[in-house]
This record gives C-alpha cells, sequence and structure tokens, in this order.
C-alpha cells in the first residue's frame, strides 16, 4: 500500500552517511580483490590445453553480404572442408540413396546437411544441378521484404489480383490455398500465399509489384552466380541453394525482426508429403519445397530446403531429386528425412527398413 504522507529526507546526514558507505565499501572491495589476485598468482593449477579435432582446426570461410560502401555484414561462417564427425551419416545416407535407386524410386538425389550450432556440413552429389522450380520463391521473399524493410507501411499496401492478358500460371501437382483473381490482398497476405503456400498466383502478384532486378542482385550479394530468371534451363545445386536458408537463420541479409517473419512464413508450408512426413510428429521445421515438370522430359523434379530443430539444435536440410514421379519422388525426401533426424537422436532405424514401402517408417 502506498503512504499517504511522505517526508522530505534530511539531506545533510543522507550525504555524510553516504561518503561513510562509500569509502567502507571501497575498503572492502581492494582486500578482496588483492586476495583473489593474491590466490590466483600462488595456486597450483593449471590450465589444460584443449586437444583440437579435424573439425576444430578446419579451415573456416566467412561469406560476407556485397552490395554496401563502408560494411561487409557476415552472412555465414562455416568449415571449408566436410565433416569428418557427420561422415557415418554421409556412408549411411549414400547407402539409402543407392538403395532407392536402385528400387527406381528416383534417378538422382542430391543431400546438403548443415548443424549451424557447429558449422559442421557434409554434401552428397553436391555439384548435381537441378532446376529450383518454386524454391525461387523464397529469394523474391527476401527481395521483397527487404523493400519493405525501408518502405514503412508496404506490407499492409493492398492490392486487387488482376491477372496479367496472355500471362500462362502453371497449376502444381502439390497444390496449396491460393488467391482469387478480382479479390483484394495485402502485400503481407501475398508473401504468406507465395511463401507457405507455394502459391504461383500469389508469386505473379508479387512479381508485378516487385523489382525482380532485386531478386538477381540478391544471388550476387550472398555469393553466388547471377542467374537469367527468363531462362527456364536454370540450374542451381543443393549447397548454393541452402545459401538463402541460412541468411534467413543468421539474418544476414535482413534483420532480425524481417529474418524471424520469414521463417515464420516458411514455419507454415503446406507441403507436408516430404520432411514432415519423414519426421517425428511436433517437429519444429520451417521449410519450402518446390516440383518441376519438364517440357518434353519423361523426367521431374522435386526438392525441399528447410531448418529442423533436433534436441534443441538447428540443422538446415536440402534434398533435390529427379525421377519418374512427383509421389515416389516425395516418399525419397520422407526417407531421407527420416534417416537423419533419427540418426541425429541416436534413434535405431536399419537402411533396410528405410528403403522399404513409406509404411515401413510408421509415419
Amino acid at each position: 500500500m502506498c503512504p499517504t504522507k511522505t517526508t522530505k529526507p534530511n539531506t545533510s546526514t543522507f550525504r555524510k552517511r553516504t561518503i561513510a558507505i562509500g569509502f567502507f565499501a571501497m575498503g572492502i572491495f581492494a582486500s578482496v580483490a588483492i586476495f583473489s589476485i593474491k590466490s590466483i598468482l600462488t595456486s597450483d593449477r593449471k590450465i589444460e590445453p584443449q586437444v583440437g579435432t579435424p573439425d576444430d582446426v578446419n579451415i573456416y570461410t566467412i561469406q560476407r553480404l556485397k552490395g554496401f560502401q563502408n560494411i561487409q555484414p557476415v552472412v555465414s561462417v562455416g568449415p571449408q572442408d566436410e565433416s569428418t564427425k557427420l561422415q557415418p551419416l554421409k556412408n549411411e545416407l549414400e547407402m539409402l540413396i543407392d538403395s532407392l535407386k536402385t528400387a527406381g524410386l528416383a534417378s538422382n538425389v542430391s543431400v546438403y546437411l548443415r548443424n549451424f550450432k557447429r558449422g559442421t556440413w557434409i554434401s552428397i552429389n553436391g555439384k548435381e544441378q537441378y532446376h529450383p522450380a518454386s524454391l525461387m520463391k523464397v529469394p523474391l521473399m527476401l527481395a521483397v521484404l527487404k523493400k519493405a524493410e525501408g518502405t514503412p507501411g508496404m506490407l499492409e499496401k493492398k492490392i486487387v489480383y488482376k491477372k496479367q492478358p496472355g500471362k500462362v500460371i502453371f497449376d502444381q501437382h502439390f497444390q496449396g490455398p491460393s488467391i482469387t483473381e478480382g479479390k483484394t490482398y495485402s502485400i503481407h497476405d501475398l508473401v504468406f500465399y507465395c511463401a507457405a503456400n507455394s502459391d504461383n498466383n500469389a508469386t505473379h502478384a508479387l512479381e508485378t509489384n516487385v523489382d525482380l532486378s532485386k531478386v538477381i542482385n540478391l544471388f550476387e550479394d550472398i555469393g553466388l552466380p547471377k542467374p537469367d530468371l527468363q531462362n527456364t534451363d536454370f540450374m542451381i545445386n543443393a549447397k548454393d541453394f541452402s545459401s538463402f536458408m541460412e541468411t534467413i537463420f543468421n539474418a544476414g541479409f535482413l534483420s532480425p525482426e524481417y529474418s524471424e517473419y520469414a521463417a515464420e512464413m516458411l514455419a507454415n508450408c503446406s507441403f507436408k508429403d516430404g520432411f514432415t512426413k519423414g519426421t517425428p510428429e511436433g517437429t519444429k521445421i520451417w521449410h519450402k519445397f518446390g516440383e518441376w515438370t519438364r517440357p518434353n522430359s519423361a523426367e521431374v523434379e522435386l526438392h525441399e530446403s528447410g531448418v529442423v530443430f533436433v534436441n534443441g539444435k538447428a540443422y538446415l536440410m536440402t534434398v533435390m531429386t529427379r525421377g519418374k514421379n512427383l509421389d515416389t519422388l516425395s516418399t525419397v525426401l520422407q526417407k531421407t528425412s527420416a534417416l537423419v533426424v533419427r540418426r541425429l537422436t541416436k534413434e535405431p532405424m536399419s537402411i533396410a527398413k528405410l528403403s522399404g514401402h513409406v509404411n515401413s517408417m510408421g509415419c
């Protein structure tokens, strides 16, 4: 309860007491400091040298963000070479991929995995190139949010969605909720539909309201080759694409607040037939998928990239696949993520069981 009456303190007496207490405290502090220094100097304890491991003494590479005059923000830091500690997992992944290819589930599979806490990583079929397909919606989202950072109120801006005459927007096999022509949406809504639902209509709406040169510049800013977005044969490998997900996690391109915003959009991903189905229920993950049907080709592609949290640790995982059937390739994504997560949690799981039917995983 607050007092109803207060008495102003005697400032003269208060000042004298404060000075006296101050000198007393300084004396005690000096005594403790001298005693502590003496104890350290006379201690028999020795500092044991840290024994390095191959991962500890690896040469590290630092990727810095370009496009600034006076600063170079860090996008990523990691060992130059693959991790020896993750080699057993890599061996098992290679065995799984070989068995999946032998069974006809895929013709090509590439995997990139990074442990964010240690920076360690492994790559399988790392040089294989794929069409990024809807994975390109990630750099588009980043370009939009970068503009929003410097444009107050941009995400609340409303637009009426109208298709451009003659514009062909392809349907997807793994179809999520989509925006409707003639209805009004905020830029925030469009970003959500684009990132979370991989909606091609929302993507088209964003592209008409954003300078696509910003997307091209983003590739160069994070150290990737400049893409030709008009070339339908544009390709990328799993490790290079992972740079976009890494820059979100590290807040290397956007501010921490906007990076969190981007990750939250991807945490609402409507695609559940890949990593989500292959990992234990309740696993925290934010991710994006992309599917590609090649014109005049019997082969299709299905990819997924995301950050998976296992035992409180964050891992970046990108799996890119090529084969004859999108549903079959989604099974490859499931089995690959199942092996990675269960090995990281030290849960036993045989390659023979994983390479069998989907139901054998108990998912």
